[in-house]
């Protein structure tokens, strides 16, 4: 036990100091948000808003006084709303259902998202930071699920008619206030959209569905 303690003193004691050597800052965040989609075809329409959060760690290397690479792992749960024009058939643990012509159909998605952008912030003004990333967001699907009202499906996992690869860009702006002792909280504003097809259809369709969110950040910085 006492050989586990040091061990672990001393991992804690070599990281704070590569982080005081490397400009290296981590902290947490959660980001409630609004989500939508976007359709490249009238036979699929957007059937409105949905709600989500997503909430993970977020790391950023500086390689300058006020320029950073960013990072993380974030886990997202969010939703699409969707009304397919022509027929669709769905396939789920449960059972499989055809959705006629008209039907409102509601995905629920949970994703592992590594976002990847460059960061900027400005020198502080009093305790306050200016804030301005972007970049984009490779995200791998948890879990995908199914609201289909009409037919009395009720969020059932699918097992096909998702892509399980996510990719979307995004910016985000706002700021951090310094709590003292190289700790701040932060404020910012997002948008993100999607850059692929996120639906497969069983290979069925032409039409491309992406995902579009815009949200608020709130975190805590190291």
């Amino acid at each position: 036990m006492k050989k586990t303690i040091l061990l672990i003193s001393a991992f804690i004691f070599s990281t704070i100091a590569l982080n005081a050597q490397n400009k290296f800052s981590f902290g947490f965040e959660a980001a409630p948000h609004i989500s939508w989609a976007s359709s490249n075809t009238n036979k699929v329409e957007s059937n409105g808003t949905t709600f989500g959060i997503k909430y993970g760690l977020r790391g950023d290397k500086f390689f300058g006084d006020n320029y950073a690479i960013t990072s993380g792992l974030m886990i997202s749960h969010t939703s699409l709303n969707l009304i397919y024009k022509d027929s669709i058939e769905f396939n789920t643990v449960d059972n499989d259902f055809m959705a006629d012509s008209g039907s409102a159909v509601k995905y629920h998605l949970q994703y592992l998202e590594i976002p990847l952008g460059l960061k900027f912030q400005s020198n502080e003004i009093g305790y306050l930071r200016v804030l301005f990333e972007g970049g984009f967001i490779p995200a791998l699907e948890l879990r995908s699920k199914v609201t289909a009202d009409d037919y009395d499906v009720d969020k059932q996992e699918l097992t096909e008619g998702t892509i399980p690869l996510a990719v979307s860009y995004y910016f985000e702006g706002g700021l951090s206030y310094s709590l003292g002792a190289q700790l701040a909280l932060k404020g910012t504003l997002f948008y993100s959209s999607g850059m692929f097809d996120i639906t497969s259809d069983n290979g069925d369709r032409e039409d491309r569905i992406t995902h579009n969110a815009f949200g608020m950040k709130l975190g805590l910085i190291f």
